[in-house]
């Protein structure tokens, strides 16, 4: 997801709240959650978030990706990539 919109992992876990990686951050959340079944409550403690913006987060996203195309493009280039990456490192 980093490397998708160019953003940092410092700027995921105590930067900006400007729009890129806040968005960047919203959907790392979002796969966290939906696609690798984490809780909340582990991605918030990881991430060091209160448990309503995370949930904010992924709601946000969620409905981004129902709702708008260019939105729901950009989740299936990031799952595509994921999927990748975890079939290299030998996982299903």
């Amino acid at each position: 997801v980093c490397d998708y919109f160019k953003v940092s992992i410092y700027d995921i876990y105590w930067g900006s709240s400007a729009k890129i990686p806040s968005t960047a951050r919203s959907y790392i959340y979002y796969v966290a959650h939906v696609d690798l079944g984490i809780s909340i409550r582990c991605i918030y403690k990881r991430y060091n978030r209160q448990e309503r913006g995370v949930y904010y987060a992924i709601s946000k996203i969620r409905y981004a990706i129902e709702h708008f195309k260019p939105y729901a493009k950009e989740y299936d280039e990031i799952s595509d990539k994921f999927n990748e990456a975890r079939k290299a490192l030998g996982k299903s």
